[in-house]
């Protein structure tokens, strides 16, 4: 269970700071699309990503309590061989936000690794859980963003990589 004040210390976190706005957004899509994305150079050879436990809870949370508006995360770690380590996030500079896209500066921190960002439940209950095509351009166009995560779920996220990989995750979530 979590404590209320949580949320503020989650909120109060320093946003990222830049000079251009990112659209994402989300869209119905045909089940089965693909997650071609062409791969930049040194991102061919990443083929998973680790995220903190602190970070996961840090996910769950949120989704569990901002859940009718989309937010976005800059994520903070690092490349360790063919992995990308997330060990933290900032939440964004947002501009703009409704329940299917949100405009944010771009995150400016030394340790950036990509975005997270969620897409809230849909009127049925479920989220979407793929990277829409506002979503992929928004993520080719970040030349510094190695990882893409969507929050599809309060214990559900799908990360993509700049060369196709991607996986929908549903990690145990570790409560403070």
């Amino acid at each position: 269970m979590h404590k209320p004040m949580g949320v503020f210390g989650i909120l109060m976190l320093t946003a990222c700071v830049s000079s251009s706005g990112q659209p994402k957004a989300y869209e119905p899509a045909p089940l089965g699309r693909p997650l071609a994305m062409p791969a930049p150079g040194g991102s061919a050879s990443l083929n998973t990503v680790t995220i903190e436990p602190a970070v996961v809870d840090g996910f769950h949370f949120l989704y569990q309590y901002v859940n009718e508006t989309e937010f976005v995360l800059c994520l903070e770690g690092k490349r360790v061989g063919g992995r990308v380590h997330v060990s933290g996030f900032r939440l964004a500079r947002m501009t703009s936000t409704s329940a299917y896209k949100v405009a944010y500066e771009d995150c400016s921190t030394s340790d950036y690794v990509g975005t997270a960002h969620n897409h809230p439940p849909t009127s049925t209950g479920d989220a979407l859980c793929y990277q829409s095509d506002a979503d992929q351009r928004s993520f080719l166009g970040d030349t510094r963003a190695v990882v893409d995560i969507i929050l599809c779920g309060e214990t559900r996220y799908l990360w993509v990589l700049k060369n196709g990989r991607s996986r929908l995750e549903q990690p145990a979530v570790y409560a403070n």
